[in-house]
This record gives structure tokens, C-alpha cells and sequence, in this order.
């Protein structure tokens, strides 16, 4: 019975496989924690090389709940990630606090190239009030490289979220990040464009000092950059950045604070983590009112473990000039990148209308999926011999990549008998199973 109900959920997840408009696409269950890993472990296998065609994954509204599940990975190359609302659409884990720990804890790794979020919350819970000295719990830790995050947004404490890759690149735009204490961490050059950057409370409390960004820029020329971005904050003054190790590098442009009383008046840490070879950078900070809070001049003498260095933080016009988009990635042009994903992603969700119901008779043992505008109806019904004309044909004609999702979903070749089955599928669906064959499979070779 185990294994049938195997067969079940894999048969429910081939049914969500579709192609429309050229576009690849995947469902996940509303709701359904397990659907999602399913999807995102099948995206893994379809998406493996670094030339895949860009892969969707359609995330309804709905609480997704890892539970203690750390490190959920995304492994595929050009995966799309796209939730219905940043709002509605939230994927949250909560390691124990004895798991405690920046490489340990995240709800999902990123680790494919060309990743695009969309629309979602990522929740770290872990009991950061109770976690003692430390309470990191990462929401987004990304071993990849170009990552495109819009509408993205990211509830936890400390090191909510980790750049984990030393020459990686990655973007953030209209995207929310919460935290108390090195929330935005790691290495790269990331761009952050008009982001909310929210603090909690350092401390139960309300004591305490938070640290936005901890940059450990190495191999890097920028660092982070934000621009456009707006702090929120909750109880807690802040700076808005300190130094981690290597060369950390961070800017502010043309900020807007909505407590401009909360910001520490050297305005950056100057108590390093380790490294005093900082670079730290601001320019047009203004209040909600517009009013220039950015001073002409202001020196900050960091010490790091063996080193000091007095740091000028306040840019002239013309050196701010320098950190654009185009100048911090010559060679990536994400935002153009995410317009065209964000129209792509918005028609799919608006055209494809998914209604999914799946029934298990134990006597007949068929499963019938039933989709509106989603193409594929009654994929497989299990009763009739490994033989069968249907199944042979599909498995002779099919592409590997096909054929083995084929097997996984119970579509076995007659030399092996292990499952009676007859499987039929829409031509579209094994187009996109075909990992990377460019034209329509011939309706007639494929299906009886």
C-alpha cells in the first residue's frame, strides 16, 4: 500500500507538469509542504544542466511547513520560483534552537545558477529570544550565483540572509528583509534596489544595538549596494553596517529612514567583527519628509582582531556616481531580466486555472486527474498489462528524459513487468518532460 501511495503522489505530480506558451511550468498543492519539496526535487532533476530552459514553479497562496527541515535545497539551473502573493505565499521552517547556526539552519538553499523568486515570504522560526548568544537562523542562503529576487520577503532575527558564495552575483528588488543583527551577511556583490529593510528588537527586551548588513566582500570590486531602499524601524537604534572579514564593502544610496532617531550616530559599526579593511559608503539619506539627513562629513574608526583604520563614509555625488547597476554588473542585466520574467510569470498564473482532484478506488486501483486549461486528462490508469500497445509505443518513442519519468510514474518497459500499467499523457506534457527537445513530439509515434 506504501508503494502505490507512492505512485499516487508522483502521478499527481506529473499531472502538474505542463507547457504553455513555450513556457515550462510545475504546480504545487496549495498548502502542501510535501507537494513542494516533491516539485522542487523533480525541478532538480529536470533543470540539472547549466543550459536547461527556464523551469516555473507555481506556488499558490498557502502555508507551506517544513517543521524542523533545514537546508531544502534548489538545486536546478534557471528554476522560477513564483508565488500567487508575497503576502499569501509563505514557506516557513523552525530548526531547533540546538541547530543553531549560519550554515545550519536555512529554509532554502539556493544553489543552481539563474534563480528567480517571485512573490513570496520565506519564515525562519527558530526561537531566536531563547537562543542565548547567538540565534542565527537564515532564511535565504545562496551558494549560486545571479539570483533575481522580486516581492521577495524574508522574516527572521539574525543572518536572515547569507550570500554564501564568494564571486557570486545576486539582485533584490521591491523585496522585504527582516531582522536584529547581521541580517543581510556574506560575499558577492549584491544589489539591493528599493527594498524595505526592517529591524526587530535586538533584544526581548528592547535593549540592544542592531546591525543591518555584514558584508565579508572578498573577491569582489562592489559589495553590497543598496539603493532606493527604506529602513522600518521597530524598537531598536541600528547601524548600518559593520565589517565581518576579508574586504567588506557596503553603500547606501539615497535611503530613506523612517526613524532616522534610531540610527547610531557614528551611523556605522566600528567595532568590526574581524576585519578593519572596510569600505562603507552613504550618500542622499533623507527622512520621510524628504529632509537631507546624509552629514557633509563622517569619519568612523573601526577596529577589527589585529588591525584599526579610520573610515570617511560620506560620499560625494560624483563618487556615488560609481555604484550603478550598470557599472557593479557590466556584463547582467537583471533588471531588464526581471521584467521580463515578472510579465512571463503573471500571464501563466493568469492563464493556467487549476483545478485538481485525484480519486483512489482500491478496487479498480485508477486515478483520474482532472485539470481545466491545464491540457493533460486521465495521465495514467493502472489495470492493464505491462504489454499493452499504448505503453510500448509511449516507452519506444519517448526521450530519456521521458522515459524515466515515465518509470517513475509507473510506465514500465515490457522486459520489465514490475508494475501492470497503461499510460497515456497530453503531447505537451511530454514535450516538457523531454528535457531540451526543441520540437513537438509526433502525436502519432507517441500515443495510440
Amino acid at each position: 500500500m506504501g508503494y502505490i501511495r507512492r505512485i499516487v503522489l508522483l502521478l499527481l505530480l506529473a499531472a502538474n507538469m505542463q507547457v504553455w506558451g513555450g513556457n515550462r511550468y510545475l504546480l504545487v498543492k496549495a498548502g502542501d509542504a510535501q507537494s513542494l519539496l516533491q516539485t522542487l526535487a523533480l525541478a532538480d532533476s529536470l533543470n540539472r544542466d547549466s543550459l536547461s530552459k527556464r523551469l516555473y514553479i507555481l506556488i499558490p497562496n498557502g502555508y507551506y511547513d517544513l517543521g524542523e527541515t533545514v537546508l531544502t535545497a534548489v538545486r536546478g539551473n534557471n528554476v522560477a520560483l513564483i508565488g500567487e502573493s508575497m503576502e499569501g505565499t509563505i514557506i516557513r521552517n523552525a530548526p531547533p534552537v540546538e541547530q543553531e547556526g549560519i550554515g545550519k539552519t536555512a529554509t532554502l538553499l539556493n544553489l543552481g545558477m539563474n534563480t528567480y523568486v517571485q512573490d513570496l515570504t520565506l519564515k525562519n522560526e527558530l526561537d531566536y529570544y531563547h537562543s542565548g548568544h547567538a540565534g542565527r537562523a537564515v532564511c535565504w542562503q545562496d551558494k549560486g550565483n545571479r539570483t533575481m529576487l522580486k516581492r521577495v520577503r524574508m522574516l527572521s532575527y539574525q543572518d536572515t540572509y547569507y550570500s554564501n558564495s564568494e564571486e557570486c552575483q545576486h539582485y533584490f528588488e521591491d523585496s522585504e528583509i527582516h531582522g536584529t543583527v547581521d541580517f543581510i551577511c556574506g560575499a558577492g556583490d549584491v544589489y539591493f534596489n528599493r527594498c524595505l529593510i526592517v529591524t526587530e528588537k535586538r533584544n526581548a527586551d528592547g535593549s540592544g544595538i542592531n546591525v543591518i548588513a555584514a558584508p565579508r566582500t572578498s573577491t569582489t570590486r562592489w559589495g553590497y549596494v543598496f539603493d532606493g531602499c527604506t529602513i522600518r524601524n521597530n524598537v531598536s537604534t541600528f547601524h548600518l553596517a559593520r565589517g565581518w572579514h576579508t574586504h567588506p564593502r557596503c553603500v547606501w544610496l539615497n535611503t530613506v529612514l523612517e526613524s532616522p532617531e534610531k540610527l547610531e550616530w557614528e551611523r556605522f559599526d566600528p567595532k568590526s567583527i574581524r576585519s578593519s579593511e572596510c569600505e562603507f559608503g552613504e550618500y542622499g539619506t533623507v527622512d520621510l519628509q524628504g529632509n537631507a539627513l546624509t552629514p557633509a562629513t563622517n569619519t568612523v574608526h573601526i577596529v577589527g582582531r589585529e588591525s584599526e583604520k579610520t573610515v570617511q563614509t560620506s560620499l560625494t555625488e560624483e563618487e556615488a556616481r560609481r555604484f550603478t547597476l550598470r557599472n557593479v554588473f557590466p556584463n547582467w542585466k537583471p533588471d531588464k531580466q526581471v521584467r521580463k520574467l515578472e510579465k512571463k510569470a503573471t500571464r501563466l498564473r493568469n492563464k493556467i486555472k487549476i483545478r485538481t482532484k485525484i480519486t483512489y478506488n482500491k478496487t479498480s486501483k485508477t486515478i483520474n486527474s482532472f485539470m481545466a486549461d491545464g491540457g493533460a486528462a486521465n495521465l495514467c490508469s493502472m489495470g492493464r498489462a505491462p504489454g499493452d500497445m499504448g505503453c510500448q509505443r509511449a516507452v519506444r518513442h519517448s526521450q530519456s528524459g521521458v522515459l524515466l519519468v515515465l518509470q517513475r510514474a509507473g510506465c514500465h518497459p515490457p522486459e520489465n513487468p514490475g508494475l501492470r500499467s497503461d499510460c497515456q499523457a497530453d503531447a505537451g506534457l511530454l514535450h516538457f518532460l523531454s528535457e531540451g527537445q526543441q520540437r513537438e513530439p509526433d502525436r502519432h509515434l507517441l500515443f495510440p
